[in-house]
This record gives C-alpha cells, sequence and structure tokens, in this order.
C-alpha cells in the first residue's frame, strides 16, 4: 500500500491511495471528489461518523481511493484509519447481497429457489445441497 498523499483539512488527516488512472481520464469530475471528502470530513466533525473510506472506479480502472478519521472514537491513541485498515461491515452486507442477488434474478442469471450448490461447487455435497436462493 502506498500513501501517495497526507492533508491536513480541518484536523481531519485524509490519506490517499496512489490509484490505477487519473478521474479526468475515466470521464470523472475530480470536483465531486472533493464534495465527498467535505461531505465525510463534515460528518466526522459533527461525530455521526467516525471514519470513511471510498474507493471509486470507472471501466474497471480505480481513479480514487481516500480514507479519513480515526481507527477508535474512544481511544485517541489507535491511530488513524487507513485504505487498508479492517472494516467491520456486521449486517450491513446483507443490504449489498440482497440487491446484487435481486439484480442477477432480473437480469435472468440467477432464480429463485435455485439450488447454491449450481453458483458456488463448494455447496455441492450432502450437507448443503437442500440451500436454495429464496426471499423470506
Amino acid at each position: 500500500m502506498i500513501i501517495k498523499e497526507h492533508k491536513m483539512l480541518k484536523k481531519i488527516l485524509i490519506h490517499e491511495t496512489k490509484s490505477d488512472s487519473m478521474p479526468r481520464e475515466v470521464g470523472y469530475n475530480s470536483q465531486y471528489i472533493n464534495y465527498l471528502d467535505d461531505l465525510f470530513i463534515r460528518l466526522i466533525e459533527e461525530k455521526k461518523l467516525q471514519c470513511a473510506s471510498y474507493i471509486l472506479a470507472r471501466r474497471g480502472r480505480i481513479f480514487a481511493q481516500k480514507s479519513l478519521g480515526r481507527l477508535s472514537g474512544i481511544n485517541p491513541g489507535a491511530g488513524d484509519f487507513m485504505p487498508d485498515s479492517i472494516r467491520k461491515l456486521a449486517s450491513a452486507t446483507i443490504v449489498f447481497t440482497a440487491t446484487a442477488i435481486a439484480q442477477l434474478i432480473e437480469r435472468g442469471r440467477l432464480y429463485l429457489e435455485q439450488p447454491v450448490a449450481d453458483i458456488l461447487k463448494e455447496f455441492d455435497n450432502p450437507y448443503f445441497n437442500r440451500i436454495q436462493l429464496s426471499i423470506f
């Protein structure tokens, strides 16, 4: 992980990782990245977020990857939240997974009651062969 630059903005350190491309190379207005940084800075200052990170890509090319804030809102000695810091997403991943599955069903790539073993070969065994895609 290469940290390209550190900026101190309103006492919140932004860590920016070297990207594959520049925003303009993929047709992205870099001003929107500044808006995103400002939004996260404001939310961290208002203590609505402890930290934030993002990665932006277009046409398979990463053009922005940053992190802001601290690893701990309780322990000031915990250090900065870095682009490669471990994140605990917990139940938030359910929303992403459900949305992705719904889109794949709409596109005809998956179907309800499809055995998971059709998708993940590791599930093709007697212990898991009854598991299916479903909505409850």
